[in-house]
């Protein structure tokens, strides 16, 4: 799979949400798309909050193609945003992949930002960057996760580019900004001080966290995942290595159903997707 190859065409898909709260519960206000990325209706399992699946038919991205996603979550509405596959990006013959995330959530709103892993194959070349702007009393949990090839299909990252960059801020003040830029084949892959061999990665962000929050997040189990949390300031970041996508992928929706209630004021309720 990851020899598909390169037509020469290249897609441009935009989708704009706007979320906001209507006669009890959140509703998508407003939405504008081109191209092919769109989300179906919104989903209701746990009562006010709107569940939203963004699709992407292609099922991939190649070089050229670029995704521009912007959500943008009012005063007092809460939304859940989740793919229901894994994102792809296939092998480039040249020109680069892209994905732009904009996220803004007002004062006392809350969203969720829970996607599905993107599998960047042999030969691909990616660049993913995400802002995050957030109100004063604003609440969001985030989450990023980044296969390299499927070693298990024999599908292996011996080459390719993948650039992320991340800038999270809270009333125009930045509390985090990072940027990771891999050329394989590159010692970063496999030093102790890099990816230490690992071909999965993630990071899940929670926004307002505290001592108790990050003591629920460390006492769960990573099984043969290496993690680690921390706190810069209220902003709770866990960060996950390993070689299995599944355990990453299960890791992950474990950490956040152990700091939903205290961060997002709700129980768990898993997307009904994941167990699809």
């Amino acid at each position: 799979m990851s020899a598909l190859p390169d037509c020469g065409a290249s897609w441009e898909a935009r989708l704009a949400l706007a979320f906001a709260p209507v006669a009890g519960r959140t509703v998508i206000a407003r939405r504008a798309q081109h191209g092919p990325l769109t989300v179906q209706k919104a989903f209701y399992p746990e009562g006010a909050p709107a569940h939203v699946y963004l699709l992407h038919p292609p099922g991939g991205l190649v070089g050229g193609d670029t995704l521009d996603i912007a959500l943008d979550a009012a005063p007092g509405s809460h939304a859940l945003v989740t793919t229901p596959a894994s994102g792809k990006v296939y092998r480039s013959a040249g020109p680069r992949a892209h994905q732009d995330l904009r996220i803004a959530v007002a004062d006392e709103a809350r969203l969720e930002w829970l996607p599905q892993d993107t599998i960047a194959f042999d030969g691909s070349d990616y660049a993913q960057r995400t802002t995050i702007e957030l109100g004063t009393t604003a609440r969001l949990v985030a989450r990023e996760m980044i296969a390299l090839g499927r070693p298990a299909h024999g599908d292996r990252y011996g080459r390719g580019r993948l650039d992320q960059a991340l800038v999270i801020r809270r009333d125009g003040r930045t509390l985090l900004e990072e940027r990771l830029r891999l050329a394989a084949p590159s010692q970063l892959l496999t030093a102790p001080w890099g990816l230490g061999g690992a071909t999965v990665f993630g990071t899940l962000y929670a926004c307002p966290a505290d001592g108790a929050v990050l003591a629920g997040v460390r006492a769960v189990d990573a099984g043969p995942l290496r993690a680690a949390a921390t706190l810069l300031d209220d902003l709770l970041c866990l960060r996950v290595l390993g070689d299995d996508a599944t355990a990453l992928r299960d890791y992950l929706a474990r950490a956040w159903a152990a700091l939903r209630e205290a961060v997002i004021g709700c129980r768990p309720c898993p997307p009904r997707v994941w167990r699809t």
